[in-house]
């Protein structure tokens, strides 16, 4: 600490998305529910790589919801976007446990690439009343 500096003053961040780089509930969980969807369809895959290859089509939604919750930190869309995420947390355990777990199909595994498809009429509508929310909260 440099004795001839002022006491009050306040370290400014180095960029203006430093100070918009809060960590949320709603980005902590989204974060958590990806990691753990990337490993059961990593271990829902015969190739581990194959997996791999699967994750943007299987939980593209995710992503999309966890870039927002780091921009759109209004209150109101960070609720929207955790109920958003948790819906395609309960969605994803559907599919992959009827596909997975109970399928009897060689060929059921293929359901997992569209179920981000298969989400985007509800996440949509969801992800713009976040949008609006945070519009409106800014």
């Amino acid at each position: 600490m440099n004795p001839y500096e002022s006491i009050n003053q306040h370290e400014q961040p180095a960029s203006p998305l430093q100070s918009k780089s809060k960590k949320t509930l709603a980005f902590n969980v989204t974060l958590a529910l990806f990691c753990l969807g990337s490993i059961f369809t990593c271990l829902a895959a015969d190739w581990f790589v194959a997996g791999l290859l699967f994750i943007p089509f299987v939980l593209g939604p995710l992503l999309i919801n966890l870039s927002q919750t780091s921009y759109w930190l209004s209150k109101g869309s960070q609720a929207v976007l955790m109920t958003a995420t948790i819906a395609y947390a309960i969605w994803f355990a559907y599919v992959y446990s009827v596909a997975i777990i109970w399928g009897t199909d060689a060929q059921s595994p293929i359901a997992l690439l569209f179920i981000g498809a298969f989400s985007l009429p509800v996440m949509v509508p969801l992800w713009i009343v976040a949008g609006i929310l945070n519009w409106q909260a800014s």
